[in-house]
Formats: C-alpha cells, structure tokens, sequence
C-alpha cells in the first residue's frame, strides 16, 4: 500500500505542529536550548517522484527552509537513510533527515528548525504517524538501513527517549 503524501498532507500538519508544540514547550531544565525556537521546516517526500510535500509549522528562520532542503537532497544523493551519517557541523552539514523502506516505498523526511537530534526526533514521530507504526519501529528500519541515530534516542533517561518512547 503506497503513500499519497498530498492526500495526508493536512493531517501529517496537524500532527507535526503537535509534535514541536511538545517538544518545544518543554522547560528549560529538560530541554537545555539556549535558542529561541521559532518554528520548523518539513519535507517528506518519496526520492525521484512528484509524491512530497513541503510546509513549515509556526515561523522557521530562512535557514531552516534551506536546510530541510539540503539535508534531504545530501542524504539522497550520499545514498543514506539519515543524514547523520554525513554531517559536520563545521562544513554547515547537519542531521535532520532519515528515510525508510515500508510498505515498498522509501520515504525521506526532513527537518530543520530546532537542534539536530530534535529534528531527527520529530523526523521519527512524522514517519510512525505517516506509516502508523511506532518510533522504535522507524529506528530499526533506519539503522537495519545503515543509517546512524543520535546516542539520546538510546539513553534511557533523556527527553528525546521519553518522547519517542523508545523503553
């Protein structure tokens, strides 16, 4: 059973803009950012077709826009299921964007606008709820895949863990 992203477009939204009102509305104590967080940049796409979209949740910098971008086209083109496998944050290369194989489909998403291990969180979330499955299911695809996932996800007692229920 094959996505059409432009028929779910409004729900994956609605979802998405959950998602970073939770994670964005933890305190400070939890989740130490020392960044305004204004909003985020989301691409889901299926590589090498016209099924993708496009949207921003909230007010993403013109970074972010750009770097939701990058990310996905790095990781396509490097033949990677994250983009975590190529980044270097001093050549401006970041994590942000996984893919996974489901349903004979691979489907990329990638986002931009918070720290990177929380773009790559909210990446997991999106992806569970595009395929209804679970976060922990999404991690395995994407490191069965050769894809690396930020050390946090597996680290029983951080935020990201907790809001990706991973134990």
């Amino acid at each position: 059973m094959r996505v059409n992203l432009k028929d779910e477009k409004s729900d994956i939204i609605q979802f998405m803009k959950r998602m970073f009102e939770t994670l964005n509305s933890l305190p400070q104590s939890i989740r130490q950012d020392g960044k305004m967080r204004t909003g985020i940049q989301v691409l889901v796409r299926e590589p090498d077709t016209r099924n993708l979209i496009f949207f921003p949740i909230e007010n993403p910098s013109e970074d972010a826009m750009f770097f939701s971008a990058e990310k996905a086209i790095r990781s396509h083109i490097m033949k990677d299921t994250s983009s975590e496998n190529t980044s270097d944050p001093i050549r401006m290369r970041f994590a942000g964007s996984i893919g996974v194989y489901i349903n004979e489909m691979y489907v990329q998403i990638s986002i931009s606008g918070m720290k990177a291990e929380e773009d790559v969180a909210l990446g997991v979330r999106g992806l569970a709820y595009i395929f209804n499955t679970t976060p922990k299911n999404i991690c395995k695809n994407v490191k069965s895949n050769g894809g690396k996932l930020p050390e946090s996800f597996f680290q029983k007692d951080h935020y990201l863990n907790k809001f990706l229920g991973l134990n």
